[in-house]
C-alpha cells in the first residue's frame, strides 16, 4: 500500500563517487578537486509532502529533513551522499545542480524509506 503505482512520482538521483582532480583546456591537472557524480539515473518513488508535526517519525527526531521518499524494494543503491533532481530534471551529463541530497537512509524488509533535504542556494 505505501508505494501504489499511481502515488509514484519519477525523480532523477546521481550518486557520489568521491572527489576527481580538476584538468584544464589542455589536459593539465589544476590541483583542485571537484565532487565526481555518477550519471543521472531515473527512479519513481512515493515523495511526501513537505515535512509536518502530524508524520511518523521514522528516523527520530535529531535528523534534520524535508521530506521523504518511499521507494519499493530494497536493492537501491542511494546512499546518505546522493543528490537528487525531484523539482527539476537533470539538463546533461555534468549537471550536478540538483535540487534535495539525501540524509538518511532507512530500510526495511519490503520498502527503502529516504529522509531528503532541499539545498540552499
Amino acid at each position: 500500500m505505501r508505494t501504489l503505482a499511481r502515488n509514484r512520482k519519477t525523480f532523477y538521483y546521481r550518486n557520489y563517487q568521491g572527489r576527481i582532480m580538476s584538468t584544464d583546456s589542455d589536459g593539465n591537472y589544476t590541483g583542485e578537486y571537484t565532487n565526481g557524480y555518477s550519471e543521472p539515473i531515473k527512479a519513481k518513488g512515493v515523495i511526501s509532502m513537505a515535512k509536518g508535526e502530524l508524520d511518523y517519525s521514522g528516523f527520530g527526531t535529531d535528523i534534520n529533513y524535508d521530506k521523504t521518499i518511499i521507494l519499493n524494494g530494497i536493492e537501491w543503491d542511494i546512499d546518505e551522499h546522493t543528490g537528487l533532481f525531484i523539482d527539476k530534471e537533470p539538463t546533461g551529463e555534468d549537471d550536478v545542480d540538483f535540487d534535495y541530497l539525501v540524509v538518511s537512509v532507512a530500510e526495511s524488509l519490503n520498502f527503502t524509506q529516504l529522509a531528503i533535504k532541499k539545498v540552499r542556494a
